[in-house]
Formats: C-alpha cells, sequence, structure tokens
C-alpha cells in the first residue's frame, strides 16, 4: 500500500490511496446530496406555484360568481322597481277614466247655462260658480298626475288620438280636419287613456 506524506503546519499528515478514495467517496456523496436538495427545493418551489394558480383560479372563479350575482339582484331590483312603477301607473290611470264622466258633465253643465254679471249673486249665478269652482279643481288635479285634455275644432285628424263619430262636408275648412267636439280626449303621460271622439270634415 503506498502512501505518501504532505507538510502541514509543523507536522507531517500521511495519505494512503484508501483515505483519497475516501474522500473523492465523500465529496461525491455531499455533492450528490446537494444536487438531491436542489431538486427537492425545485419540487416543492413548482408545486407551490400550482398551488398559487390554483388559488388564483378559484379566487377569479368566485369573484365572477359574485359578479354574476351582483347582476342578477341588480336586475331583480329593476324589474321589481318597474313593476311598482306600472302598477302605480295602472292604478292612477283607471282612477283617472273613472272621473273623465265627471269633467265632461260639469264641462257641459257650464256650458249650457250662462251667467250675466248682474245674476252672479242669484241662487243660479251660485249654482254656477260652485259648479265652475269644482271643474276648475278637477282639472288642476289631472294636471298634478300628468293627464291632459286634448282635442279642438281644426286640428288634423288623427286616428291614434281620435275616434271619428261621423263625416260632413263644410267647404270653409280643409278635409279630413275635425269639425266638430263630441268628447275630449285624454293622455296620461304619454298614453292615451281615452281619444277624442270627434266629427270630421269629409274629404273629397
Amino acid at each position: 500500500m503506498r502512501s505518501c506524506a504532505v507538510v502541514q503546519g509543523r507536522g507531517i499528515r500521511w495519505f494512503s490511496a484508501e483515505t483519497a478514495r475516501s474522500e473523492e467517496e465523500a465529496e461525491a456523496s455531499a455533492s450528490s446530496s446537494s444536487s438531491a436538495e436542489e431538486s427537492q427545493e425545485q419540487n416543492e418551489a413548482a408545486e407551490a406555484q400550482a398551488k398559487m394558480e390554483e388559488l388564483n383560479e378559484q379566487v377569479k372563479e368566485a369573484n365572477e360568481k359574485m359578479l354574476r350575482s351582483m347582476a342578477e339582484m341588480e336586475n331583480i331590483r329593476a324589474i321589481a322597481k318597474r313593476d311598482v312603477e306600472s302598477a302605480r301607473t295602472y292604478a292612477i290611470q283607471k282612477f283617472a277614466k273613472s272621473l273623465l264622466d265627471v269633467a265632461d258633465n260639469l264641462g257641459r253643465a257650464l256650458e249650457s247655462v250662462e251667467v250675466a254679471e248682474n245674476e252672479s249673486e242669484t241662487p243660479l249665478g251660485q249654482l254656477h260658480y260652485g259648479v265652475e269652482l269644482t271643474h276648475t279643481e278637477l282639472v288642476k288635479v289631472f294636471a298634478s298626475h300628468d293627464i291632459t285634455k286634448f282635442g279642438d275644432v281644426g286640428e288634423d285628424f288623427d286616428p291614434n288620438l281620435h275616434e271619428a263619430m261621423f263625416q260632413a262636408e263644410d267647404p270653409s275648412k280643409p278635409a279630413n280636419t275635425i269639425s266638430s267636439i263630441i268628447k275630449h280626449g285624454y293622455m296620461f303621460k304619454d298614453r292615451v287613456i281615452r281619444p277624442a271622439q270627434v266629427g270630421t270634415v269629409k274629404g273629397e
């Protein structure tokens, strides 16, 4: 067995071939162990990255579900609001239609009786004044709820607004215009709740 001596400091250290091989094997083992640790660290990093991506995907899905739920809730609120407004509109419209004949009768009563200034203090004059006040207040109530009256002599006939009850020839007026009003029409906002009943000028 060969051996060699190495001067180290003040002493001499002897190395044999076996000792050299042992040290080489130890270094190889240490290198292998280091490589294994690096490989394990890389595997752990890859697993951590995969878990991170999985968590990010779960967070993304949760956010999408939350946004969809919020959108659905907003749609439900909008539908509910629209239904409430529609119900309120229908209730006002139905109530207004029930008062249209009352307004017509008050208007006809005022048109049928003329009261002179010197008769204002008479019972007939007082009655006329009371009917006029009632009619005026009813018109104000209609206006406060966006209910408006339409239909006047001379207007062009519009089948969306007017209901022709009869036609008559009148050379002094243009054809297809309104010659007389039987009942005024009423609108609630942009809806016709009663078309005006009219007579029209007959065309050629």
